[in-house]
């Protein structure tokens, strides 16, 4: 039985354990009922969920719905990096101000820098895959989902092998622990972060935080400090937790679905095209970063006041079979499998190429390398974050 906030009396389903059950079914749900929701965040913050694709494409382009936690009304509660990160980062402003910091970002993720990653990437790939094979089992979370995206964008922010390691431990209890857990351990990264961007003066590199500490925008105004840690923990935690989080729950779905794997075992050029149904079906990040109403607006029919707080949930648009016919079912042939697992619009992840790069190394490399991988634990004793944002599986042992 879905709990109600006890200060606005609204349900709150994403605080009940069993909705992480099965998550995507709990979507089904919400969206078969209605477009959009009223309810409380776990953190008791009332927002409006809305569930349809068509409202939520839709509202990632409306100038309406906007990021700065200066257009929230005085019932936005959430204190959580990043969902409660206040204004200045590159995840909470809107043009012009996201503009500037977007262009310091682009620098490391166009196309041909992308590719220049390739080697090491599958690099990467191949030596956690050999060390998985020596020993015969695994859990792909702590042996290839966590490591691969963190060694990756370890590289291209330039974080020394010595400071991964906390990097991950940080991030884990970042999005597994309780808000005080998860903003003691943002300010700890933040300090951490300082520390680096002095080093990198110091001794620069090709990477990331060095091109930050030097580079200055169209008008010769160089990042001050806050904005390069915060641009950086929101970059290592988005490039690894995402990462991580769907390569976890696309070998998930492979092990579930051996037909699947088999057919992209005897045709691994398909395993790109299969990523990207995987990503319509079974996203990683399930409800895009909380947007603000600029004035009182009506989504879906219902009318939203100005301040309100709104979630686009992508893992339920997706889904919608009003869009993608059959949409709760994976369909490798499906002709139009675009999703939203990126956003769209000025806020579309700029590091949508490298994750997919490391996707469809990782992916390729367990349908080909392990023909006869499977889960070495009932599906039923596989747990979840009760994070709304991201529920990543925090454990996937198997067998190969």
């Amino acid at each position: 039985m879905t709990s109600k906030c006890p200060m606005h009396g609204l349900p709150m389903p994403m605080s009940d354990p069993s909705f992480y059950d099965d998550p995507f079914a709990s979507y089904d749900k919400l969206r078969e009922e209605a477009p959009i929701h009223r309810m409380c965040y776990p953190d008791g913050t009332p927002v409006w969920v809305v569930t349809s694709f068509a409202d939520v494409h839709k509202g990632m382009w409306d100038p309406m719905l906007v990021r700065p936690v200066e257009a929230a009304g005085p019932d936005f509660a959430m204190r959580r990096f990043p969902e409660g990160a206040k204004t200045g980062t590159l995840a909470t402003l809107d043009p012009p101000d996201h503009t500037r910091l977007r262009k310091f970002v682009n620098w490391a993720f166009v196309p041909k820098r992308v590719e220049t990653m390739r080697p090491k990437v599958e690099a990467v790939v191949d030596g956690l895959l050999d060390a998985i094979e020596r020993r015969g089992e695994a859990d792909l979370v702590a042996d290839l989902a966590s490591p691969l995206p963190l060694a990756v964008v370890g590289d291209v922010l330039g974080v020394p092998e010595a400071l991964r390691s906390k990097v991950h431990e940080w991030s884990n209890k970042a999005f597994d622990g309780d808000d005080d857990t998860n903003i003691e351990t943002n300010k700890i990264m933040i300090g951490a972060f300082r520390k680096l961007v002095d080093v990198k003066r110091a001794e620069p590199g090709d990477d990331l935080i060095t091109y930050w500490t030097t580079a200055t925008d169209d008008a010769g105004v160089a990042l001050t400090d806050w904005e390069i840690c915060a641009m950086a923990v929101f970059v290592v935690t988005a490039g690894y937790e995402t990462t991580s989080s769907m390569i976890t729950q696309c070998a998930k779905f492979l092990l579930e679905r051996p037909d699947v794997a088999a057919t992209l075992r005897a045709a691994p050029e398909r395993v790109p095209e299969a990523l990207e149904e995987m990503m319509r079906a079974t996203t990683s990040v399930h409800h895009s970063f909380r947007r603000f109403a600029k004035e009182d607006m009506v989504i879906a029919g219902q009318q939203v006041a100005k301040g309100d707080c709104v979630l686009l949930h992508v893992a339920a648009a997706h889904r919608d079979s009003a869009h993608f016919p059959h949409g709760t079912e994976f369909d490798l042939d499906r002709p139009d499998k675009k999703h939203l697992t990126f956003g769209r619009g000025v806020h579309y992840c700029p590091g949508a190429e490298l994750a997919r790069l490391e996707l469809v190394a990782a992916l390729r490399g367990l349908v080909t390398r392990f023909p006869a991988m499977k889960l070495a634990v009932p599906v039923e004793e596989l747990t979840r974050r009760h994070n709304p944002w991201i529920p990543a599986i925090r454990g996937l042992p198997v067998v190969v």
